[in-house]
């Protein structure tokens, strides 16, 4: 059954598929012990600093819903209520925004991280 879903916008993070993940794991894993990481610490965010109703329109657009549905009255409802995270109380701290630069990763991998949007649109038949 439709029913709108809430979801944070003004919480921003950096996704990153999991396939490039697997990716830096699969290369550290190939390269060791014969050759170490080029650094310690390797920070792995998406290119772009999305919200979670970003993410969710991106479902959306690449499954072909529709923003709205129609109610047995015929009004019609968004599918997404944007909300402030803010808003809620979540018993910890928790940044709104946090953002990693990822360029050394790219580098080690020999690529950018792909964008989510992309992702989801390429692998829509199995969300």
């Amino acid at each position: 059954q439709d029913a709108p879903v809430k979801v944070f916008d003004d919480e921003f993070r950096n996704y990153v598929w999991v396939e490039d993940i697997v990716a830096v794991i699969l290369k550290l894993a190939a390269d060791f012990p014969a050759k170490a990481p080029p650094h310690r610490l390797l920070h792995c965010g998406g290119p772009e600093a999305l919200t979670r109703v970003d993410m969710a329109n991106f479902v959306l657009a690449a499954k072909g819903y529709m923003p709205t549905y129609a109610e047995p009255d015929g009004s019609e409802l968004p599918r997404l209520v944007p909300m402030p995270r803010s808003s809620v109380n979540l018993g910890y701290e928790s940044p709104l925004c946090i953002r990693f630069k990822s360029a050394r990763v790219e580098e080690y991998l020999g690529r950018p991280f792909r964008r989510v949007a992309d992702c989801i649109k390429e692998s829509v038949d199995r969300i």
